[in-house]
């Protein structure tokens, strides 16, 4: 996971180039009974965060072992994440995640402008 000196260095690498970003993670926990509470706290960064366009969180239905619960939020550039990431309300998410995650997985792209 990223700290908060980490999110200085990777402003520069996140440069704006164009498009919205969209951030996609998958948790999964060390005890599935956790979803809940993350859920309820990612879901409070709405509004409170900035560089945070939109945030949809959700629990995996699929029944399928794997990843319990599913992030996608939007930013309008990339330093709109770096920003995001920094944010104090997003560290503290963060802080609570860490010891109750199994794994995590994370992938940031850039929306095309059509």
């Amino acid at each position: 996971m990223m700290d908060v000196a980490g999110a200085g260095r990777l402003t520069e690498q996140w440069a704006y180039h164009g498009g919205m970003i969209q951030h996609i993670v998958c948790f999964r926990f060390t005890d599935p009974a956790d979803t809940q509470e993350a859920r309820t706290r990612l879901t409070g960064l709405a509004g409170v965060v900035a560089g945070l366009e939109d945030i949809k969180v959700g629990t995996n239905f699929a029944g399928s072992p794997g990843y319990h619960l599913g992030l996608v939020s939007t930013h309008a550039d990339r330093e709109a994440l770096a920003t995001y990431a920094a944010d104090p309300a997003h560290v503290a998410v963060l802080d609570w995640l860490r010891p109750r995650l199994a794994d995590r997985v994370a992938v940031d792209f850039e929306v095309a402008d059509h």
